[in-house]
């Protein structure tokens, strides 16, 4: 599963090199967004930490509306 995040976040780095040859303003270049990082360390928790992690997201995006 590790290696997936970091093949996902590789090709996201990828894609944001690319954009920025082409000046789009929303991609930086610069270190990963911290948000991009979460996954990794997300995964090299403990498996009872996923869970409560899911819980903390699901709390969010429900009180969004999402």
């Amino acid at each position: 599963m590790r290696a997936a995040w970091t093949a996902c976040r590789s090709r996201v780095l990828e894609y944001r090199q690319a954009c920025s040859a082409l000046a789009l303003p929303w991609l930086k270049r610069g270190p990963a967004p911290k948000l991009l990082l979460q996954p990794e360390r997300i995964s090299a928790s403990p498996k009872p930490h996923h869970r409560a992690v899911t819980d903390v997201i699901e709390a969010v995006q429900a009180q969004q509306g999402h």
